[in-house]
């Protein structure tokens, strides 16, 4: 950050922002970050997460990709219908538009994929192993939480998974959104 001589650097300013505008007029900023200046490097769905009718809105920004294996990483905002924040998910991994998934049969609505590669333990046989793994959040009254009807998923990253990855990212053309929810359904190693 560059500033007039004998300035300090105001690290509290944001250098960066999610703007909400509506009929030519600023009406939200959000302190957001995209990476490598790709200002195209975002997505807007629209999804009814309870139930009601109502489509509520989730903004993906890419903020980040990691050296080695290109794993990509995401803000996940989740919106109401009238553009109120409703739900925040820094550090999302591999995120993409599969990442919004029916919810269970029992109940109405979508459900949000929340994704991360964690490090296994415990276990032998993963010890030391990376694990793609989802944990799921929803919409009740109005406000996000997690889901804890449904179980985690997870996935062992073998050499076969990261083909799978890498044969998505040239297949699709873009090399930012993942598929971690049909990744984590395929149940190949």
């Amino acid at each position: 950050m560059e500033t007039p001589d004998g300035q300090e650097p105001m690290w509290d300013k944001w250098t960066d922002a999610l703007l909400l505008v509506r009929d030519g007029e600023w009406t939200r900023a959000w302190q957001d970050s995209v990476m490598a200046g790709r200002y195209d490097a975002y997505h807007v769905a629209t999804a009814d997460l309870d139930g009601d009718g109502t489509m509520e809105h989730i903004v993906a920004t890419w903020n980040a990709q990691g050296n080695g294996l290109g794993i990509n990483h995401w803000t996940i905002r989740v919106f109401s219908q009238l553009w109120d924040e409703i739900g925040l998910y820094p550090d999302v991994q591999d995120w993409g538009p599969s990442s919004i998934v029916a919810a269970p049969s029992y109940r109405a609505g979508c459900d949000l994929a929340i994704t991360r590669y964690v490090e296994a333990g415990g276990d032998k046989e993963e010890s030391g192993s990376t694990i793609l793994e989802a944990r799921f959040v929803r919409m009740t009254a109005g406000r996000m939480v997690n889901a804890t009807d449904r179980e985690r998923l997870r996935k062992r990253l073998t050499t076969a998974f990261q083909r799978q990855r890498e044969a998505h990212f040239e297949r699709s053309g873009d090399d930012i959104e993942g598929d971690a929810a049909g990744w984590l359904e395929d149940e190949s190693p």
